[in-house]
């Protein structure tokens, strides 16, 4: 569970600066989803392991 809650944290600011590297804001807004969905992976673990009591 930790190393899946890490993996999507890191991937956060990696999606966010692959996205601003692009010339097209439609191409940054899909990596900003990308980063979005990151970051309710991340929520979701947490909320998970405090009901699970991890």
């Amino acid at each position: 569970m930790i190393s899946q809650i890490r993996r999507a944290a890191t991937s956060i600011p990696l999606n966010i600066a692959e996205g601003a590297g692009n010339d097209s804001n439609q191409e940054f807004c899909r990596f900003l989803q990308y980063a979005l969905r990151s970051g309710y992976e991340v929520m979701t673990a947490i909320h998970i392991g405090r009901v699970l009591l991890f």
